[in-house]
């Protein structure tokens, strides 16, 4: 997946929806886009990479973007514990179907399934649970795959440190 116009596109999209999405009970909030819906996982990579791709210096509307993003964080920090705990619970689920499904191919998909886990990991609080479950489901990963060439542009592989993101320097096996 190259970062681009695409990711710059949904943060904005997602910055606008970002107070009415913490408003409402919905996880998975559809944007008035055809890209990914609006998520904390889903805000928090693609402005991880926006970030990157800039050299963490947001240009015009990014920058509003940005600001939208600190506010709506800052008005309404339980609402986005919430849907952070939330979807962590839901990623960790689908990540277990498609470890589970991996010979079928689609080892990208899994991995920025992985990446949005590691970001949600660090906005919540410890829970040993996860952990294990995540840590099981790595090592079945790491079954499948082989170290390779990061999978992303290269310009924003800085803000994905290997040590972390190990999964996003590796390819499926053979």
């Amino acid at each position: 997946m190259a970062a681009g116009t695409e990711d710059q596109e949904f943060f904005k999209k997602a910055s606008e929806d970002l107070a009415d999405y913490l408003a409402s009970p919905v996880l998975f909030w559809p944007l008035k886009t055809d890209s990914q819906p609006l998520t904390i996982g889903n805000l928090l990579l693609t402005q991880r990479k926006v970030a990157a791709m800039n050299a963490n210096e947001y240009p015009g509307e990014l920058k509003s973007a940005s600001r939208l993003v600190d506010k709506a964080r800052a008005e309404r920090p339980v609402a986005w514990h919430k849907k952070t705990e939330a979807e962590l619970h839901a990623r960790i689920n689908q990540y277990k179907t498609l470890v589970e499904e991996l010979d079928k191919g689609g080892y990208e998909v899994v991995a920025r399934l992985r990446a949005i886990i590691e970001i949600l990991l660090s906005e919540v609080l410890e829970n040993e649970n996860q952990h294990f479950s995540i840590d099981a489901l790595d090592s079945q990963l790491r079954r499948w795959i082989e170290p390779g060439d990061f999978l992303w542009a290269e310009s924003i592989a800085p803000s994905f440190p290997r040590d972390q993101f190990w999964f996003l320097y590796a390819k499926p096996r053979g």
